[in-house]
């Protein structure tokens, strides 16, 4: 039976088990947090040799500035366009315009960040201790501090060839022992949604049925209409894609967690074709930067709280909320409950009520599910599109690409038309084998860009 199907039957059992008993529902949450923990574990002894030898296996700073600038700038694009696409259909559902708000209690935000501390997110980023950042899940510390690494790894060139192969040895551990964990995904969800099932039951969801059905709307339209053409535009085959990732974003579903999602999801991207160098760079920074399902929860909430409590939005002000919101939700994921601080900073600046924040994170476990999935599958759709980019993308190209490479008819060797060698193909098979030699014993293949 495949996981995928494994993980849906143990989603089922786990929600009638949590319904039906609510104690041994509660009792079975040691079961997801086991699994839970076991991913944890692997993505610092994952992450970092990873970060390490795609930096140190760059063949200059040029390539690692050139695709860096590309991931920034598609980060940005995709999720300005996302902001506005929540707006969008917030405006158009007037989401919350009919909602009947109860009375809400705002203690819970006291022990939230009432705004962000650029300075503080800064030096988050480069911390004085990377052991402390490393037990805390920084990917942003631990990606700085591996270029860093990987900057001087390649500096040393030939004396650094043993630490380059600790380094992949230890990172292929890591897959294997990711490949052991993944296999207990079954109990793990059924273990998490039994709890769920019966901690939160059904009463919570009735009260903000409206926003919670406008959300997971826009999700899908993220999901189902603007990956697809953005994988179109890219010359991705999306669909497959997301049929190859499936089981990582349902882990990210369920677990409501990015971190935990991480190290299957280099572990799918690894086996679609993705080139390390690409996904062990774009995948920790897109965790802060290409926070996709938190863009449209931003946008669809602002607007909810606006239309609940009656707080005219012009187009003036939903402008000043794509401007701040496209500054807060970058870089924003090494902050605590990083969606409801940058709700609460957001409606703060824009004149909204806090209360309309707290009745949200009374709901905000419903809303985190879709979220982060939304989150893991933008992730993965980027770095496919940016390897392909990079020209080191070796995953199926689009089906129609395929089909017309099965119209060009095969020609035999003896007749091969003027002009070329009828050994032609088989010095490139030669050449190829012999790139392929040196790409493995640690070289990088030449970057046509660079002199």
């Amino acid at each position: 039976m495949p996981l995928s199907l494994q993980a849906g039957v143990a989603v089922a059992a786990g929600v009638g088990v949590g319904l039906a008993n609510r104690q041994l529902g509660l009792n079975l949450q040691v079961l997801g947090t086991v699994f839970v923990n076991l991913i944890e574990v692997v993505i610092v002894p994952l992450m970092l040799p990873l970060i390490i030898l795609a930096i140190a296996t760059m063949e200059s700073t040029r390539a690692l500035g050139r695709l860096a600038g590309k991931a920034i700038l598609y980060f940005e694009v995709a999720t300005t366009v996302i902001l506005l696409l929540g707006l969008a259909i917030a405006n158009l559902t007037e989401v919350g315009q009919s909602a009947s708000l109860p009375s809400a209690n705002t203690a819970k935000l006291s022990t939230l960040q009432h705004g962000v501390d650029f300075k503080s997110l800064i030096l988050t980023v480069f911390p004085s201790n990377i052991v402390q950042a490393m037990s805390s899940g920084n990917l942003l510390a631990l990606l700085v501090f591996g270029g860093f690494v990987g900057v001087g790894l390649a500096a040393l060139g030939e004396k650094a060839a043993p630490v380059k192969n600790f380094l992949d040895s230890l990172a292929q551990t890591m897959f294997k022992v990711m490949g052991y964990i993944i296999k207990l995904t079954p109990l793990g969800v059924f273990g998490l949604m039994a709890y769920a099932s019966a901690n939160y039951g059904v009463s919570t969801l009735v009260s903000l049925l409206g926003f919670l059905g406008v959300l997971y709307f826009g999700f899908a339209v993220v999901i189902f209409g603007l990956f697809p053409l953005a994988g179109l535009a890219f010359g991705i085959r999306y669909w497959h894609l997301f049929r190859h990732i499936f089981p990582v974003s349902l882990i990210a579903f369920l677990s409501r967690s990015t971190e935990v999602a991480l190290p299957p999801l280099l572990e799918k991207l690894d086996s679609y074709g993705v080139s390390r160098k690409t996904y062990s760079f774009t995948v920790p920074l897109g965790y802060s930067f290409n926070t996709s399902g938190a863009c449209m929860y931003q946008a669809v909430a602002v607007l909810f709280i606006a239309h609940a409590y009656h707080v005219p939005m012009s187009f003036g002000h939903q402008v000043s909320v794509v401007l701040v919101l496209m500054l807060l939700t970058k870089g924003i994921a090494a902050v605590p409950s990083a969606s409801i601080v940058t709700l609460l900073a957001t409606a703060t600046a824009v004149g909204l009520p806090p209360e309309g924040v707290a009745i949200l994170l009374a709901i905000d476990f419903f809303a985190d599910m879709p979220r982060t999935s939304v989150n893991v599958i933008g992730d993965a759709l980027a770095s496919v599109i940016l390897d392909r980019s990079e020209g080191t993308f070796s995953g199926p190209a689009r089906r129609a690409g395929r089909r017309r490479n099965r119209r060009v008819p095969v020609v035999a060797a003896d007749q091969a038309p003027t002009g070329r060698r009828p050994d032609a193909g088989r010095d490139l098979a030669s050449s190829g084998a012999a790139r392929g030699e040196g790409l493995a014993a640690g070289g990088a293949e030449p970057d046509p860009g660079v002199a």
